[in-house]
């Protein structure tokens, strides 16, 4: 009877050990994709914010930084809670998202440009001044 009954207790652990997980969702590619917009955006909006063109009461490498770490908190929850549960809808919304950044990206180079080229410019006739054409 002892025999019988580990018998029967090799074969359920056995069982439940061949069960797997199911998989986690790969959400690297969406996630990979929202850093490089969320990235622009942020390099941007920085360039923007360095040279008045928002009123931020706030310095600008402050501003960017506090932007990122919400970034971050928010791109991990998101990929917990919603990509565990529903994968689909998880790449989808991180792939809108980063949509929306390089929309965001895209108006911050527009805004800044007449002011970041005569600033590109200008450093690059002080450079060529100082060290001659290289």
């Amino acid at each position: 009877m002892k025999s019988i009954l580990v018998l029967a207790f090799i074969a359920t652990a056995a069982t439940a050990q061949a069960q797997e997980r199911p998989a986690r969702p790969d959400l690297t590619l969406p996630t990979a994709v929202f850093a490089a917009a969320a990235t622009a955006d942020w390099a941007t909006s920085h360039a923007l914010i360095g040279r008045g063109g928002l009123r931020d009461g706030d310095n600008a490498t402050r501003t960017v930084s506090k932007g990122i770490a919400i970034d971050v908190a928010g791109v991990a929850l998101w990929n917990r809670y919603v990509g565990r549960k529903h994968p689909r809808i998880a790449k989808a919304g991180l792939y809108i998202a980063s949509a929306v950044r390089i929309g965001f990206a895209v108006k911050a180079m527009r805004t800044c440009q007449p002011t970041c080229m005569s600033d590109f410019e200008q450093n690059k006739r002080a450079f060529r001044a100082q060290f001659g054409r290289r």
